[in-house]
């Protein structure tokens, strides 16, 4: 929400009057059909950006309508979503003004009632919980998706995963650059949510998540580069109580190495010689005809030029593209494919489709400058890898720098990643960008700030904010990563991380 001098007013107000409202929602039409309003008596709310379930509530509140308490309360309320609000109370205009805090589910709820008291206490969680074992219903039949010829739309997948399984089926499901590369298998007694983390895991770099509205996103983890500030230090500065720093040396690392899959080929080449712009490629004498689907391995001997063709046995020659999304090629650039290094390389429609290294591995480095051209060939060769990109972070406390004398790379903290879903990265792109976000996890999440303040309504993680630390006097820019609030004294708890405008991974 934008808010308006009124709201920066009310926050700043002495004396607060607090309710909260609970809106029953119909999970079809998303329409309203009851409410609750009541009192605050303790209320809590959680949310945590890198959790399934991001947000969860706790609250007691007294209801002026015994009416409200009806017999078959958790009859009607237990399997519809619910809209929460808070409001502050405006003694000038004698009115509420409301902040949307989201839709969730119950997990829990209890009714007392005497001759003084009526109250109802709440546990929800957001909608996410509905896809989990916290409020979800498991899958009760083995599922097959499978990866077609020229690669699966990620977003379809997606889609039909909701819109099969899922309760809530609105959804906001960007599109992807890339494919679901291999058929996959789930078996029954799974829930929907481990089928989706598990088509999400391939693309890392994205989140999901049910927004304030009960809608299913998918969406690229904002990096904030280009965005405007969500909440400045005109309105931070004011509601600030407290701040402290914490930096976890022990999870830093600026270097990340991936080893991905091991590629298998249809066919081997055995030789690849370079003419005039054409890959001559030779391959066992019974190999008589190019089929749509195979792949090839061969080791060039020079490297690849602008417009890069290919001929296996005189057969035909065709460009070689790389492949992004489904169907869209782009010719390959001058130098993707290196001399003496071994590659595969797919066969479709009258194309060579370039797919990478047949080991697929590569390396990404935070650092302060830019390295010299010797300095990265030294690296390079000390780490016998190619594949090696560096970002460029004078900002960060953490990144490697060059050493003054001899101008190499010195400082760094590497972690290799090599098992598991890192074994399953099958394609150099893919592994760039996966080390690229491991990178940004433990660089720049590890730079954080911890602040308490008034409460701020609408704050959301993944805002960009600015306020002034009391500690060094400088204004600083941060991306928040949880929100802790207490309404019954107004307060709030915030975790955010340092936001390097040099860094979008």
């Amino acid at each position: 929400m934008t808010p308006t001098q009124k709201d920066i007013e009310l926050l700043k107000s002495h004396n607060k009057r607090v309710r909260m409202t609970i809106k029953l929602i119909d999970s079809e039409t998303y329409q309203e059909i009851d409410n609750i309003t009541g009192s605050v008596i303790s209320a809590s709310y959680d949310k945590t950006y890198d959790s399934d379930i991001r947000t969860v509530c706790s609250l007691t509140i007294s209801i002026p309508n015994k009416g409200n308490l009806i017999v078959d309360f958790e009859k009607t309320w237990n399997k519809r979503m619910v809209e929460l609000y808070c409001a502050l109370y405006d003694f000038k205009t004698k009115s509420w003004r409301e902040y949307k805090l989201g839709r969730m589910l119950m997990q829990s709820g209890s009714t007392t009632y005497d001759a003084e008291s009526q109250q109802i206490s709440l546990s929800l969680v957001d909608l996410m919980a509905s896809l989990t074992e916290a409020r979800g219903s498991q899958v009760g039949s083995d599922t097959h998706i499978p990866a077609t010829e020229y690669g699966t739309s990620v977003r379809n997948v997606l889609i039909s995963i909701i819109n099969e399984f899922a309760t809530f089926k609105k959804y906001d499901i960007c599109e992807f650059e890339d494919t679901i590369p291999y058929d996959l298998d789930f078996g029954n007694g799974i829930y929907p949510i481990e089928m989706l983390r598990t088509v999400l895991d391939l693309f890392p770099y994205y989140e999901m998540f049910y927004d304030e509205n009960g809608i299913f996103t998918v969406q690229k983890i904002p990096t904030k580069v280009e965005d405007p500030i969500d909440i400045d230090n005109y309105i931070l500065d004011e509601c600030l109580i407290s701040e402290s720093k914490e930096s976890d040396f022990s999870e830093v690392r600026n270097t990340t190495e991936i080893w991905g899959k091991e590629l298998e080929c249809t066919y081997a080449a055995m030789s690849c010689v370079q003419s005039n712009g054409v890959y001559n490629v030779t391959i066992d004498p019974s190999f008589t005809q190019y089929v749509d689907g195979e792949s090839y391995a061969v080791l060039p001997n020079s490297n690849s030029v602008s417009g890069q063709k290919m001929n296996i046995q005189n057969l035909g020659t065709y460009k070689i593209y790389t492949m992004s999304g489904a169907g869209v090629y782009t010719e390959i650039s001058p130098g993707t494919m290196r001399a003496n290094v071994a590659y595969s390389i797919r066969y479709t429609q009258n194309k060579f489709v370039f797919v990478g290294e047949l080991q697929v591995r590569c390396i990404v480095q935070e650092i302060k400058e830019v390295p010299s051209d010797n300095a990265k060939q030294y690296y390079k060769e000390v780490n016998n890898c190619n594949n090696v990109e560096w970002v460029i972070n004078p900002d960060s406390p953490y990144a490697c720098t060059l050493a003054p004398t001899t101008g190499r790379i010195t400082g760094e903290i590497k972690q290799v990643l090599n098992d598991g879903e890192y074994a399953e990265i099958y394609s150099t792109s893919l592994a760039y960008e996966r080390a690229r976000y491991e990178n940004w996890l433990k660089c720049r999440l590890q730079d954080r700030i911890t602040i308490e303040a008034i409460l701020i309504p609408w704050i959301d993680v993944n805002q960009k904010i600015q306020y002034t630390s009391p500690i060094t006097g400088e204004v600083g820019t941060w991306i928040v990563q949880s929100v802790s609030f207490n309404f019954e004294d107004w307060t709030m708890t915030v975790t955010a991380s340092r936001f390097y405008p040099n860094y979008p991974w």
